[in-house]
């Protein structure tokens, strides 16, 4: 892909995949208040040179009167799957299935890989999308948390009814982890499951958790 406008005009198009923007809509999203007097003609020459780009998947560019509409399957585009993983995170948790929960807001979550639109961060076109799925980033982390720990709850449970054998130290192990990956905080984690230590283990046995830097999540 040539570099300038023409990877900014994909990057628009991209941002309201499957929806037209006017041929207005995207000099305004290119040039801001600012376009050159060839600025139709410009966009023209980005838009054949885009389609050329585009190869065999030229024809997901499509023109709708005086306005274009770049057509992407929503489970080939991440924005659409994190959202969609986000949701299905949502819903297994509303239901009480907090380890379904955790696991589709783990998936939602691997998805990033850096900054949302990191090249465009600063491009005026790009800021309602980047907000948009920054602040879903934070809530899907949230929520997260908020499934992992229901799980370690009815791991607590199960055992205070005798509902399962005591949890091994593997358990404890990885929910320790877990937390400490949620909340950025080793020391605030290890503290929270040296308690939930106490309770998971009817035995009282007090053996200390293999918390070290050298555990794979670091």
């Amino acid at each position: 892909m040539r570099g300038g406008k023409q990877r900014e005009l994909l990057a628009l198009l991209v941002v309201h995949a499957n929806d037209v923007v006017s041929s207005d809509g995207l000099i305004e999203g290119l040039w801001r208040d600012q376009p050159p007097p060839s600025a139709l003609k410009t966009l023209q020459v980005l838009l054949s040179r885009l389609r050329s780009d585009l190869g065999s998947a030229s024809g997901a560019l499509e023109t709708h009167g005086y306005g274009y509409l770049l057509r992407v399957d929503p489970e080939r585009f991440d924005a659409d799957a994190f959202r969609a993983g986000v949701e299905g995170g949502r819903r297994a948790l509303a239901r009480g299935e907090a380890e379904e929960a955790a696991t589709a807001l783990r998936a939602a979550l691997a998805l990033w890989r850096g900054q949302a639109l990191a090249e465009f961060r600063y491009h005026e076109f790009a800021q309602s999308e980047i907000a948009r799925l920054e602040e879903l980033r934070l809530a899907a982390q949230e929520e997260r948390i908020a499934a992992d720990l229901a799980r370690i709850n009815e791991l607590r449970k199960a055992v205070a009814y005798g509902g399962r054998e005591p949890v091994t130290e593997i358990y404890a192990w990885i929910a320790a982890n877990s937390l400490r990956a949620s909340t950025g905080s080793g020391r605030a984690g290890c503290s929270f499951l040296l308690t939930l230590r106490c309770d998971l283990d009817p035995a009282g046995r007090t053996q200390e958790l293999p918390l070290t830097s050298a555990s794979p999540l670091g």
